[in-house]
């Protein structure tokens, strides 16, 4: 059976390659996020030996994992990916007399007050964050043995115990500083400059300080493809081609994934362990086995884990409407890692979008939230064909791409209210001023 996981790599190819005749770049983006970190995952680890998963993941127990789950996780997400980019074709078909009939805007400046608020709050916050962070991070930084290690990456959890700070640096502050980067690259003033400076640094460092890596990479992401393109005085869709966006970033990658080798150099005991050719190819298939694994293995257990453990949980796991409602939080990462974990720790796996819309309510759930994200991004797309000033679509382009990204890392309402969805697009609406325009006036 292990075989039929094969087959998926052509679908994927043909749908990656039909998506691509669609003039939305944001339905592109999001089908290739899809494949990379959960359907080349699957189909490679479902065809590699359990004991292989064993010494990659040695803290999790594969053994309830059948060929069949991972055929399942597979199917799901490719349905999930393929009803988005099948409907994405006649939605974006009257793009083009929206674009004929409507108003369009232009922007003139920064609504320079309020982003004057909007930073020194930030500043603020990051100051507040910095302060009561710093200490375990020199304690990692000088650990000289396991233990100094863990009790260093314990202190992580109260890191990010503070909601309303972790909102700000996770979410504000990045867009902030991305806005203050495109203001700075429009109009190079001394004070441009240095508010800018000061966001990057404190954004960088504060993302360090949660001992986190993926959103300090994907935020030094944003900022090297927002340095790209802000060089260019009039993007427009037709324009758009993420292969020119790689060739002009690919040395920035490599040393992003340099970064990324560095932290988990520092974060984990291998450096107490082995000698340095040993442990530059330990790190090396970590972070492969995490960039593959992180998202396309917690995809096969939640087929096996609900609804033969825990029932499918609805809404229950949306700390949102568990606020609002007073009701009991369904925390379905930390039940399915405890299910699996050999390790006796607490921790959580990651859930993509589809995935966890088949946790909450099984195949009518999937084809449900596929919908939705066809509505969400067909939208960005119109409001991407709309805007005409070459700087704001930068911005609007850049956060589009970030919540598309962590829709392949978590799950809808946690890509929407925890990793920046609408507090990024928020940024964007009201730090620019806009004024409305007659197309062709």
């Amino acid at each position: 059976m292990e075989y039929m996981l094969l087959f998926f790599l052509p679908l994927w190819l043909f749908l990656l390659i039909i998506s691509n005749f669609l003039k939305n770049p944001f339905v592109i983006f999001f089908s290739f996020c899809q494949f990379i970190f959960i359907g080349f995952g699957l189909v490679f680890f479902g065809y590699s030996d359990k004991e292989y998963l064993s010494y990659l993941f040695p803290s999790f127990d594969f053994s309830g994992l059948s060929d069949w789950h991972f055929i399942k996780a597979s199917f799901i997400v490719f349905l999930g990916t393929f009803v988005v980019v099948a409907l994405s074709f006649p939605l974006g078909m009257n793009v083009k007399s929206v674009r004929a009939n409507e108003l369009n805007y232009k922007v003139d400046n920064i609504r320079k007050y309020l982003f004057l608020f909007l930073s020194l709050l930030v500043v603020w916050c990051c100051f507040i964050f910095v302060v009561d962070n710093l200490l375990p991070m020199f304690q990692l930084l000088y650990a000289s043995s396991n233990s100094d290690l863990s009790s260093a990456l314990d202190m992580r959890v109260a890191a990010t115990s503070n909601y309303f700070l972790i909102l700000v640096v996770y979410n504000l502050a990045p867009a902030l500083a991305l806005v203050s980067l495109i203001v700075y690259r429009e109009n190079k003033t001394i004070i441009n400059g240095f508010v800018f400076y000061t966001l990057i640094f404190l954004v960088f460092l504060c993302l360090l300080l949660t001992f986190q890596k993926r959103p300090l990479i994907v935020f030094l992401g944003a900022v090297i493809v927002a340095f790209q393109l802000s060089s260019v005085n009039e993007i427009n869709i037709s324009s758009i081609s993420y292969i020119h966006i790689l060739r002009g970033i690919w040395k920035y990658i490599l040393l992003l994934l340099l970064l990324l080798i560095g932290l988990y150099y520092f974060y984990t005991a291998y450096r107490f362990e082995l000698d340095n050719s040993s442990m530059l190819i330990k790190l090396l298939e970590v972070v492969g086995s995490r960039i593959f694994g992180r998202l396309s293995l917690p995809a096969a257990m939640y087929v096996d884990y609900f609804p033969r453990i825990d029932d499918f949980y609805g809404l229950s796991n949306v700390g949102l409407f568990s606020r609002i409602f007073d009701s009991e939080l369904f925390r379905d990462t930390t039940r399915v890692f405890l299910y699996y974990s050999t390790s006796g720790l607490d921790g959580s796996v990651a859930a993509s979008v589809f995935i966890d819309a088949y946790g909450q309510g099984g195949w009518l759930f999937v084809l449900f939230y596929s919908l939705v994200v066809t509505f969400i991004l067909n939208l960005l797309n119109l409001l991407f064909f709309k805007e005409r000033n070459g700087l704001s679509k930068v911005l609007l382009f850049l956060f589009s791409c970030i919540f598309i990204y962590y829709l392949s890392q978590a799950s809808l309402f946690r890509s929407m209210l925890g990793y920046g969805g609408i507090i990024y697009f928020l940024v964007w609406f009201v730090s620019l001023k806009r004024r409305s325009i007659l197309i062709g006036s």
